[in-house]
């Protein structure tokens, strides 16, 4: 019996450990329950002004600093470690994810997205407006689309929305046939737009137990010394140093920047981060997955607040901290956070059933919204 075809919508690039770990978590749900599972290489180029701007006081800044000798040959370190990483997370792509041919908002191939049977659409930031512009933000709500549509843990990203778009959205709500998403505001958004409130589920990487993300952890390639601190920040950490080695102090502990784009720690790829969470002795992050698979893999962990030029996504981090009721995890003046890790534990489990529950429940011939 030929098997029937799932694709999957959700941001694609070659840089965020969360995203292709996600990904994956999708990839090996459907493939559980009997898809033929594709990852649609769809790539997107849209930016909020301010990160453009941004970006290019940074470029500017580099430009000038590369022509000192100690700032030039940093540079060309730097260089070099980005084509190492994009190469590294490249083959996990190529490996794990099952990719299409790449496509863009000019080069969408709707007959070949219309010859499957599903489109999940998410996890990850697919309907976050500060990423996308007009027709990216139509792809990411299967407009076109013609096979069933499920929202599978999608997120906005952000507390709340602007009108820039809201008849795009609500068309697309319109034409889904299931909706979930993973902040509660995100269910608030979709409520205020369609009068159906969605379900709220956990992001796909807790529907894996630690168990079978172990399967695909590796050990970096560089040493590790006996006990670190593992920072991960995808927005500025300079207010947060002295915290941080504070804390490294405290315990005796190296700390490990797998941000640092001269270091070779920067040669992290997917299967080394859920190594390096697993083996730590505190993780140190603004980042939702960084957060996320400490729950999982029962690693203690400090969450710092994001400081970046998007508008505020610390929906994304109340939700997982309120769901397993850590939100003590949050930076402040105690030093001893305490994980109640049974009791986190027994959590994971009620939301990874949900998950898969619903997952089962999306491929069965049900009514549109039966499950909100």
């Amino acid at each position: 019996m030929k098997k029937e075809k799932a694709g999957i919508k959700t941001l694609y690039g070659d840089f965020n450990l969360g995203n292709k770990l996600q990904n994956f978590a999708v990839v090996y749900n459907l493939e559980k329950v009997g898809f033929d599972v594709t990852t649609f290489q769809y790539r997107t180029k849209a930016k909020g002004s301010l990160i453009k701007v941004k970006n290019l006081f940074k470029s500017l800044k580099k430009r000038i600093l590369s022509k000192l000798p100690f700032f030039h040959n940093q540079n060309i370190k730097e260089h070099i470690n980005e084509k190492k990483k994009l190469e590294i997370f490249r083959e996990f792509s190529h490996a794990y994810l099952n990719i299409s041919k790449p496509m863009n908002k000019f080069s969408v191939d709707q007959e070949y997205i219309d010859n499957f049977d599903y489109i999940f659409i998410g996890s990850d930031q697919v309907w976050n407006e500060e990423f996308l512009d007009k027709e990216d933000l139509k792809y990411f709500l299967g407009i076109k689309d013609k096979p069933k549509k499920v929202g599978i843990s999608a997120s906005f990203g952000v507390s709340d929305i602007s009108n820039k778009y809201i008849e795009i959205y609500q068309e697309g709500f319109s034409k889904m046939d299931f909706i979930t998403v993973r902040e509660e505001d995100g269910a608030g958004i979709v409520h205020r737009l369609t009068d159906n409130r969605p379900l709220v589920l956990v992001d796909p990487v807790m529907s894996l137990s630690k168990e079978k993300w172990r399967e695909i952890s590796e050990p970096p390639v560089w040493k590790l010394p006996e006990t670190y601190i593992l920072c991960y920040f995808l927005g500025e950490k300079t207010n947060y140093i002295e915290d941080i080695e504070r804390l490294a102090q405290k315990n005796n502990s190296t700390i490990i920047d797998i941000r640092d784009r001269g270091s070779e720690h920067y040669l992290t790829g997917p299967v080394e981060f859920l190594y390096l969470i697993d083996n730590a002795d505190l993780v140190c992050t603004d980042s939702f997955h960084g957060s996320a698979f400490s729950l999982i893999f029962n690693t203690s962990f400090r969450v710092f607040n994001r400081i970046d030029s998007y508008k505020n996504m610390s929906s994304r981090l109340s939700t997982l901290l309120d769901t397993f009721d850590c939100e003590h995890a949050v930076c402040n003046e105690a030093d001893g956070n305490v994980f109640d890790w049974e009791s986190i534990n027994q959590r994971i489990e009620v939301k990874k059933d949900e998950f898969t529950q619903f997952i089962q429940f999306s491929i069965k011939d049900n009514k549109r919204n039966n499950y909100l």
